[in-house]
């Protein structure tokens, strides 16, 4: 099956390189088994709270097929 590991090997083989220890992916739906390039977000540990946060004060937290709606 569809594992996150498979999220940061997706991002590995676009950037053609490794990720550093301090980079992570973000899932744009929040779907972490949605590994599609265009749903995953090269982020910082720092930085991902931030994403999550501006994405909960803009969009209503009710999911509708998996998509947030405004």
């Amino acid at each position: 099956g569809i594992t996150i590991v498979d999220a940061k090997k997706c991002m590995e083989e676009k950037l053609k390189r490794y990720l550093h220890p301090f980079e992570i992916i973000h899932h744009k739906n929040w779907i972490k088994t949605d590994n599609r390039i265009e749903n995953l977000e090269l982020t910082t540990r720092v930085e991902h709270p931030k994403i999550d946060e501006k994405i909960q004060k803009g969009w209503k937290t009710k999911r509708k097929g998996g998509k947030f709606m405004k």
